[in-house]
């Protein structure tokens, strides 16, 4: 939100304060300061000249020499092509050496002959203004002195500061509401600016007429009539205040419901009366299919949760977002209708996100807005109507109220509640003090509590006891605590618990494997892809985009946009984790760690680089499965649509992970050439039967015997099943074992292969003999033949 220095001094005297010291005084209170400005710094060397008289140049049609008092002692030559130059007119003219807005600078020149010393300016020119038709004229009623810096005169003797609003804090988004704040953060007295109002004897009503339909959307509709409106350009104050903030200058009447936005915060609008069917406004709901052409000629067909602004025929403008091309302001319009209401918040925000429209009006209606301000704001913007587009002013406004029209809110505050959240006390006069200086109203005193109303300004923000807290603690200074040391309490020791989901993740990082944090979100097409029952998933009633229509089923799904975008980028390795949950109406929600390698794995020292392939992804799974504490592991194949080729992982019927190759069709749909390998891993499964409890194993210090044994097995045996049996087959004295070689060929019978394998024996007590590990193979041959079959090759 910016506003300018000279403009908050209007509300609240800022003499003998510093822009240093005010920014420190809010930053305490929780308002801060992004940027600041100093107008003066857009051009320099930049003064009144007065042209006292214009010639036209002899060698060309569009020059013409003017003779120009800067205040020195002799007139200067400027040559120029502004059409609008005339003698007896004061203007700005950047002398040579200065330096102009777009970073121009002036040099002495000479035009088809003519000496030019210097440059009259236009407000584009002086940062003031987007595009000119020509130099800007100063108003003879600003009485400029030849030779005076330009800033004065057009505006620039300013600061522009530019303030951090958050969300809740709506009563901010104005001139008035950050004025209000820097007075109880001074001390000072806030005022609003006064006028005299005069009204002729005609009355709105006799001329307009309002229906208020829909008493849910909007809770006040005010509707004055002003006549003899002549449309021109704004005084500069205004124009160069508009551009200042951010905001375009159009014409006096656009520029005025602008100013006073600005000004107070309430959005208004201005209607050609003569556009109005029937001088009659209905606040209804929209049809569902009717269309609306806007202001920025956008066409938008509109749904039955909107709320229009329409005449007897149709709409003249979307509630509180933008207004319609039929009745905008014109060159010739002469009477207008001023809006001055208060909508939902609710609606409004709705309605903005429903079409893409921000709006300045729309980004303070769906904060929530001061709605007891109304009438003030509706004779401001009459005042200024008359002053500077000679309207005149009809009296009594249409004004109408439905019973949804806000109530003030009145909120208890406990000491004892609010010494114990700010951790010291905080006394009850200073409570009292800081509460009126917000313009809450006290409406009961007890020792315990003080009851207050709620101001109309603060109304959507402050709603419980505890939004009342932070607004003493805030203003009395989080630094006026005094430090205390906490009280610890010393408590009996536990056994620590590993946390099973950071020792994964540890080990994944080991792996190389990086964090990701994404939406849970899929797109239709990838649900109908995997031919999964819609009906067992959440769709999303108002997604963000629609990429994201429901929620995943399938914690592997949202890798898929990732692994693309990171290949479509660059990167050759895509090694990615999540802690993420999936959902399922049938199942409920599941919390897994998905893991996901795709690309070109990192280049060996010695070796080249290749493709991930199913070891890679198998090797983590062999890590994990470390872990396991005398359990069954079985690996059986998946069928899920969401695998190409795929594996679970079992321990007693339960399933631990799932592993594979993604579905092809996925693949495809992403446009991924390589395939993507995924792991995830079901963590309350895992809690269950993984350990990470560090063991002490007692070490032996003799030698191993070192033992290879090579089986003939039927070719549909699993090799970890025969691994796993061997394990516990081979006595106590079998320290390890692992397996190093698979082969199938034609030296072996049909059907079979050979699986060899790598023994190591050992004892804690001494050196074991020959005859004691032939003992123990021999007995591990004949239980491996008892139970599959095999023969030593």
């Amino acid at each position: 939100m910016k506003v300018t220095w000279n403009w908050l001094n209007e509300f609240v005297d800022l003499n003998g304060l510093s822009i240093e010291d005010l920014e420190q005084k809010l930053a305490m209170q929780g308002v801060h300061i992004e940027e600041i400005e100093y107008c003066k710094e857009r051009v320099s060397n930049v003064v009144v000249g007065y042209v006292k008289s214009v010639e036209k140049h002899p060698d060309a049609d569009r020059l013409k020499i003017c003779m120009v008092d800067v205040g020195e002692s002799e007139p200067l030559q400027i040559v120029t092509a502004a059409p609008n130059i005339r003698a007896d007119v004061f203007v700005p003219v950047a002398l040579v050496g200065a330096v102009l807005y777009d970073g121009t600078k002036i040099k002495k020149g000479k035009l088809r002959g003519a000496v030019s010393l210097g440059m009259f300016c236009s407000l584009e020119e002086l940062g003031l203004e987007e595009d000119s038709d020509g130099i800007y004229i100063i108003d003879k009623d600003a009485y400029p002195e030849t030779g005076d810096e330009i800033y004065h005169y057009v505006g620039l003797d300013d600061i522009v500061i530019d303030f951090e609003i958050t969300a809740n804090r709506s009563d901010l988004l104005s001139v008035a509401g950050i004025a209000r704040e820097i007075a109880v953060a001074t001390g000072r007295e806030f005022k609003y600016p006064q006028f005299e109002l005069k009204m002729s004897d005609k009355k709105s009503e006799d001329e307009i007429s309002v229906e208020l339909n829909d008493g849910d959307l909007c809770y006040r509709y005010t509707a004055r009539f002003l006549g003899d409106v002549k449309i021109a350009p704004s005084p500069i104050l205004i124009r160069s205040r508009l551009e200042l903030t951010g905001m375009r200058s159009i014409n006096n009447v656009v520029d005025i419901t602008n100013y006073v936005m600005l000004e107070l915060g309430i959005p208004m609008h201005a209607f050609d009366a003569d556009e109005i069917n029937g001088r009659k406004i209905i606040i209804r709901r929209a049809k569902n299919g009717e269309e609306f052409k806007t202001l920025a000629d956008h066409k938008l067909v509109l749904s039955e949760d909107d709320l229009l602004i329409s005449d007897t025929n149709k709409g003249i403008a979307l509630a509180g977002v933008i207004g319609g091309e039929n009745s905008e302001i014109k060159e010739n319009t002469s009477g207008i209708i001023l809006e001055v209401a208060s909508f939902s918040p609710v609606s409004i925000r709705k309605t903005a996100k429903r079409y893409g429209i921000s709006t300045e009006s729309s980004y303070r209606f769906e904060r929530g807005m001061d709605f007891e301000i109304i009438d003030y704001v509706s004779d401001r913007a009459s005042y200024l109507f008359s002053k500077y587009a000679g309207a005149v002013i009809y009296g009594n406004p249409v004004d109408k109220k439905s019973d949804k029209y806000p109530q003030k809110r009145v909120i208890t505050l406990r000491y004892t509640r609010l010494n114990s959240l700010f951790g010291g006390v905080i006394p009850k006069e200073k409570v009292e003090t800081i509460l009126k200086a917000l313009d809450f109203v006290i409406k009961n005193k007890t020792n315990d509590t003080i009851s207050v109303e709620v101001p109309s300004f603060r109304y959507w923000d402050i709603e419980r006891e505890v939004d009342l807290i932070e607004e003493v603690i805030r203003i009395f200074g989080y630094d006026n605590t005094n430090a205390v040391m906490p009280i610890l309490r010393l408590k009996q020791g536990k056994h620590f618990e590993i946390d099973t989901k950071e020792k994964i993740k540890e080990i994944l990082r080991a792996y190389g494997v990086y964090e990701a944090y994404l939406f849970p979100f899929v797109h239709e097409n990838i649900v109908s892809l995997l031919n999964i029952d819609e009906t067992s998933l959440y769709k999303v009633k108002n997604p963000l985009t629609k990429d994201l229509e429901y929620l995943t089923p399938d914690t592997l799904l949202p890798f898929l946009k990732v692994v693309e975008l990171n290949i479509k980028r660059g990167n050759k390795i895509v090694k990615l984790y999540e802690t993420g949950k999936e959902f399922d109406k049938k199942s409920g929600e599941h919390e897994v760690i998905t893991v996901v390698l795709s690309g070109k794995t990192e280049k060996a020292l010695y070796g080249k680089e290749r493709t991930f392939d199913y070891y890679d992804i198998k090797g983590i799974v062999d890590q994990l499965l470390e872990y396991v504490n005398n359990e069954k592991v079985v690996f059986e194949p998946s069928s899920r649509t969401v695998w190409q080729e795929g594996y679970k992982v079992l321990i007693a019927g339960e399933l631990l992970f799932e592993y594979g190759a993604l579905n092809k069709k996925l693949t495809k749909a992403y446009d991924l050439k390589n395939s993507v390998w995924g792991l995830k891993i079901y963590t309350e499964i895992a809690k269950k039967y993984l350990s990470f409890e560090r063991k002490f194993v007692s070490f032996s210090q003799f030698p191993p015997v070192y033992f290879d044994l090579a089986l003939v097995v039927d070719k549909d045996v699993e090799a970890d099943a025969l691994l796993s049996f061997i394990r516990k087959n081979s006595g106590k004295m079998l320290e390890s074992v692992r397996i190093f070689d698979i082969y199938e060929g034609d030296k072996l019978p049909n059907g079979k292969k050979s699986i060899a394998f790598s023994l190591l024996f050992r004892a804690n007590d001494r050196t074991l003999t020959e005859k004691e590990v032939n003992k123990a193979v021999d007995k591990l041959i004949k239980a491996v033949n008892t139970r599959f079959g095999a023969t030593l090759r």
